[in-house]
């Protein structure tokens, strides 16, 4: 795939050939791209609110294992892992 300064470089000189209407059709295009790249979520903001939620599944996880043990008694990794 082009590295994003080929791609610029391309959309520039089609920008460049284009009639005055087909311009604004053009930009009418890009805007609503643009509009709808900013109301969906990136990959990593996805990706992100995953982890958490994974984090918080593990972190339960763990707090129940410890509740199930004794007070002073250490808790053993094979049975945190258990509930993984």
């Amino acid at each position: 795939m082009p590295n994003v300064a080929v791609l610029r470089k391309k959309a520039k000189q089609m920008i460049d050939g284009l009639s005055e209407e087909k311009l604004k059709v053009a930009l009418d295009l890009l805007l609503a791209v643009q509009e709808e790249a900013g109301s969906r979520p990136t990959e990593r903001e996805a990706t992100g609110r995953e982890l958490t939620a994974q984090l918080k599944e593990a972190e339960g996880i763990v707090k129940k294992a410890v509740c199930e043990k004794q007070l002073n008694s250490q808790v053993s990794w094979e049975e945190i892992r258990r509930g993984v």
